[in-house]
């Protein structure tokens, strides 16, 4: 097993810029939400008139990932953008392509954002959407296992740490910024922000005569 670096020897936080433009790579979750359903009955999804944005339905798509980065977990559905590729369509085709669904662009509901930072440099920025219609059945393929969990019992022993930390908020209908810092699967650091909190921070800021002498080259 691996040694991981002490917390106070962590890297900083990376910073959350709105493209994630300083960023390796970037990457979309999309998380569908369905009705409940009856005893034999496989599920649908939501019914047209189900426009609200605040997620409150009862299962969640997610999938058992197969291969690249986080194999073995549990996460929902998405993947990097290519070249090109807004947000709304890499979640839109990475849907397609992981479990088999179509999601209309139209659907998409702006979750959050995540910033990930790993020990070895590699650093991702994620735009996370949901959206409470699709059309097709999830269906295994060589990217991924989907299924469906009751949102009040999600296996956060199989998904990536910080995952508990901002789920429940896209439960809520609660916007959020998160960022973090990984060792390998192992987080080191955290934070996640929802606009109040986001408002707060602002106004704890510094004024400009009291900002701190600029970092040296190299530092962040």
């Amino acid at each position: 097993m691996e040694a991981t670096a002490p917390q106070d020897e962590a890297p900083p936080l990376p910073r959350l810029g709105p493209a994630g433009e300083s960023a390796t790579d970037r990457a979309t979750l999309l998380f569908l939400f369905r009705d409940a359903p009856a005893a034999g009955d496989p599920g649908q999804p939501l019914p047209a008139e189900a426009t609200s944005a605040v997620p409150r339905r009862e299962e969640l798509l997610l999938i058992v990932k197969k291969r690249g980065l986080g194999a073995g977990k549990v996460n929902g559905p998405g993947g990097r953008l290519e070249p090109g590729e807004s947000p709304a369509e890499a979640a839109v085709r990475e849907c397609r392509e992981e479990v088999c669904v179509e999601v209309a662009p139209a659907e998409l509901r702006l979750a959050g954002q995540l910033s990930f930072l790993f020990t070895n440099g590699y650093s991702l920025f994620c735009t996370v959407f949901t959206a409470l219609r699709f059309q097709g059945t999830p269906t295994e393929t060589d990217e991924a296992i989907p299924f469906f969990a009751p949102t009040t019992e999600l296996p956060y022993e199989r998904m990536w740490k910080d995952d508990a930390l901002w789920l429940p908020l896209l439960l809520a209908g609660t916007p959020f910024q998160g960022r973090f810092v990984f060792d390998g699967d192992h987080m080191l650091r955290s934070e996640v922000l929802t606009p109040s909190q986001e408002a707060t921070a602002m106004s704890k800021s510094p004024r400009p005569d009291e900002q701190p002498a600029p970092s040296a080259p190299g530092t962040r």
